[in-house]
């Protein structure tokens, strides 16, 4: 749509037009009508979240925990559960997941040996890569 996000929200930008240059994406409210778009939040309280999801069990009962983390195989050694991935690191199992929309990326792992989390918001939807830096955030952290 073309609503406008109001103020106080960080400028997302993308190569919209195709002219080579960065566009403001904030003119678009990125709802896109899906339950992808339109969430916005920080990456504290992603990470708060990350916690009570995946680390303390809070939010789930048990059973549909387990059922989220009931991995399928991807055939690459990596796996889909509901809403969330796994795979291998060099700091052990790493659960997540990531996104984009309208000018914005992002990553959200949770380390389960490592009791570790790290939520990674990017503002450029095209030169950005949020897995590269968690991977460097971890590394400074873990190694």
């Amino acid at each position: 749509g073309r609503e406008t996000l109001p103020g106080g929200f960080v400028i997302g930008y993308e190569d919209w037009d195709g002219d080579g240059k960065p566009d403001n994406m904030n003119q678009y409210n990125n709802g896109y009508g899906l339950g992808d778009g339109g969430l916005i939040s920080t990456a504290r309280d992603l990470a708060t979240f990350a916690r009570a999801l995946l680390a303390d069990e809070e939010l789930l009962d048990p059973e549909t925990f387990d059922e989220m983390l009931d991995w399928v195989e991807d055939g690459d050694g990596n796996g889909y559960g509901l809403g969330v991935s796994v795979w291998d690191s060099e700091w052990g199992e790493v659960w997540g997941h990531d996104g984009s929309s309208g000018g914005f990326l992002s990553t959200l792992w949770y380390l389960p040996e490592e009791d570790a989390i790290v939520v990674v918001l990017a503002n450029h939807g095209e030169n950005a890569d949020p897995d590269e830096i968690a991977r460097a955030a971890l590394s400074l952290v873990l190694d």
